[in-house]
């Protein structure tokens, strides 16, 4: 039954596809119908002024013909006017040739409107079909005491031992009918002997016949009783099987959920869970770090390697979405990295305590003039959120972009002197020595 409502609802859904294509037909095959009654409305409306002005065109030819013929001897009007015949002619034609294909597009449309009304029906017949079948089902399971198809496949007996227990009861019921019909046959042989009252036997030796076929009925009965109890001990068993097959999922769930618990923190100093645990904050910190990483560049995203707790890895987008290791990163793009993961572990950080300054040491050496200023970017709208952000550097061009500097001079003698310089390039000496 599962097999054919499962068949049945891959027809419908067939049919369906098909019914979807089908309208989207008839949607274009309608739309090319009112641009082709729209051209052969406009070719009528031309073929109608085409007339009126040949007439018009007609009447005032043959007043300047006799006109002409009065005054002097110019073209030939004939040739003329056979030239506006044929081109006359042409343009019926044309819309004779647009009423045809009107026809046809009506014609069409006409079988698509059809052929969708039969799809409809056949679409509701399946419906009300899947609908029967489902109910049947549902029946039948309650009957069966079962709530779904999947704990009624449950309770199934293995391949195996279903087909052997089958192949019992059916030589069972052989062995059962043909100690019927056996016993049909002898009673019916009695009753003939009985009625015809001839025999060459005496009646000492059918006695003893008789016991020996009572003997044997008898023996046939035991072993018919005996098929029973197997029979009943088979029902039993598989009812003991299917409850001890239930037990034995749950236990197994059971003891899975403890085996996962005892991989977290089931070592001795308990680091596999300190580590899981730190695979969870690392996680949490890559999420963080990807939300400023994609600021910064649209190139990378960083991910923790699986099953690996405390390892990254970076997802490199302009490869074909290549998962790299953090080594194979260039200088630059370790910066653009590194600063991602500074500023994620800045606001994870936070979570407890505001963190209100960060401080960068190098690292812009590496950078190319447009990542250079993309990190940098970045930095000012880090600052305008109310960060304060300081940069320890030597690379010349960030002068151009950073307002307030703190500069050191060295001296002589091993002295060096420390400058302000403030957003408007003025400089101020801070009078400090070390």
């Amino acid at each position: 039954l599962l097999a054919t409502l499962r068949e049945r609802a891959d027809y419908y859904e067939a049919r369906k596809d098909a019914l979807s294509e089908l309208q989207k037909t008839l949607v274009a095959s309608q739309s090319q119908f009112r641009a082709r009654a729209a051209t052969h409305a406009e070719a009528a409306t031309h073929l109608a002024a085409a007339a009126a002005t040949l007439a018009a065109g007609q009447l005032a030819i043959e007043a300047q013909e006799a006109a002409r013929q009065a005054c002097y001897a110019g073209p030939d009007p004939a040739a003329e006017t056979e030239q506006l015949r044929l081109k006359t002619q042409r343009l019926a034609e044309a819309a004779r040739f647009s009423q045809a294909r009107l026809a046809e597009q009506q014609k069409t449309l006409a079988i698509q409107q059809n052929r969708q009304q039969d799809l409809l029906l056949l679409l509701t017949t399946h419906r009300t079909a899947l609908t029967d079948r489902e109910t049947e089902l549902a029946a039948a399971l309650a009957a069966a005491g079962l709530a779904s198809a999947a704990e009624a496949r449950a309770l199934l007996l293995p391949p195996a031992e279903a087909e052997h227990l089958g192949q019992r009861r059916q030589q069972h019921l052989t062995n059962q009918a043909a100690t019927a019909r056996r016993l049909a046959d002898l009673t019916a042989e009695l009753q003939h002997h009985a009625e015809a009252g001839l025999t060459p036997h005496t009646a000492a030796e059918l006695t003893a016949q008789l016991h020996t076929l009572s003997a044997a009925d008898d023996i046939l009965q035991q072993q018919l009783g005996a098929v029973g109890n197997q029979l009943k001990q088979d029902d039993d068993a598989r009812a003991q099987l299917a409850a001890g097959l239930a037990e034995l999922t749950l236990r197994q769930q059971e003891e899975q959920r403890w085996q996962d618990l005892s991989e977290q923190i089931g070592s001795a100093r308990g680091d596999k869970f300190s580590q899981f645990a730190q695979g969870l904050t690392l996680s949490h910190l890559a999420r963080l770090a990807n939300l400023r990483l994609r600021q910064l560049t649209g190139r990378y995203t960083i991910l923790k390697t699986p099953n690996r707790n405390l390892e990254l890895q970076i997802i490199d987008h302009d490869q074909a979405d290549t998962v790299r290791p953090m080594a194979s990163l260039s200088g630059g793009e370790s910066f653009l990295v590194s600063l991602a993961l500074a500023l994620g572990l800045s606001e994870l950080a936070g979570h407890k305590a505001r963190i209100e300054s960060l401080f960068i040491d190098e690292g812009f050496g590496t950078l190319d003039p447009d990542a250079l200023n993309t990190a940098l970017d970045a930095l000012e709208r880090l600052q305008h959120s109310g960060k304060m952000i300081g940069i320890i550097s030597h690379v010349s061009d960030l002068k151009e972009r950073i307002g307030t500097q703190i500069r050191v001079r060295p001296g002589a003698g091993g002295n060096s002197t420390v400058h302000l310089v403030d957003g408007r390039g003025d400089e101020t000496d801070c009078a400090v020595q070390y």
